[in-house]
């Protein structure tokens, strides 16, 4: 999946604050993970009032005690030296479904004490609690068409990324979301769409009518490639029991198919 896992700001021409990689530093178990951001003042100078914030995704909302994710991320030196390294160790845990990523919030003052603030978000979304699900046929059919699945089906007609044109392997792998979603062949009728199914590990279903094995929610995605006048484009729909989820996983697909 792709992450931007640098960033840097820069003084004139030469980077001085540089952030990463946050994926390879990251484990996740079930609705709980763990991740390492590191910090380097790439600088000649000290870089002082080191203060770092993580936030819930404004979408959230102000009620802290129905965020989904707990956030819990062990303090920073509040002095950088030159090529000074230093790593934040974060712990999160998720209640429940969600849509976009917390937020950081990064101030320091530079060696002539101009102060700077920067604005990241955190490589933490819902894919990273979810984990792929094989399903035959059958059951992926009698899912796909139970009523409570339709209802929450959301879709998007997209333009398909030019680096992924004309490859529908580089395509599959990337809509995988990581290990999110299992690829699931000769579902669909024509081999050029894709068929992917994921769970997400939550303590309760909302699952109507299915099988106690498909306890934790469930998301279908079905994306079909454009042709003729509509090629270049792909169709994305994703059907869950829970309405949170399919949005947030059309959106992560769209961001990485586009």
């Amino acid at each position: 999946m792709r992450q931007r896992g640098v960033h840097s700001t820069s003084v004139g021409e030469k980077p001085t604050l540089v952030l990463g990689p946050l994926t390879p530093a990251s484990h996740y178990t079930g609705l709980e993970g763990q991740l390492g951001i590191y910090y380097g003042n790439k600088s000649h100078g000290v870089l002082q009032s080191f203060q770092v914030s993580l936030q819930p995704s404004r979408a959230w909302g102000g009620d802290a005690e129905h965020v989904p994710l707990v956030i819990a991320a062990s303090t920073v030196e509040g002095r950088l030296a030159s090529r000074q390294q230093t790593c934040q160790e974060v712990n999160v845990k998720c209640r429940c479904p969600f849509q976009g990523s917390p937020l950081m919030e990064i101030q320091f003052l530079l060696p002539d004490n101009t102060p700077r603030t920067l604005h990241l978000k955190l490589p933490v979304v819902v894919s990273k609690f979810m984990e792929r699900r094989t399903f035959s046929a059958q059951d992926f059919f009698s899912l796909w068409r139970n009523e409570s699945f339709i209802l929450h089906e959301v879709t998007s007609i997209v333009d398909l990324a030019h680096r992924l044109r004309g490859s529908l392997i580089h395509l599959a792998r990337c809509v995988q979301l990581g290990g999110a979603l299992e690829l699931l062949t000769g579902l669909d009728a024509n081999p050029d769409n894709l068929v992917l199914a994921g769970v997400f590990a939550s303590r309760e279903s909302g699952v109507e009518h299915v099988k106690p094995a498909f306890a934790p929610s469930v998301v279908l995605t079905r994306i079909e490639l454009g042709t003729g006048r509509h090629r270049g484009k792909i169709r994305i729909a994703v059907r869950s029991d829970s309405h949170l989820l399919a949005q947030a996983v059309r959106q992560l697909i769209i961001l990485q198919a586009c």
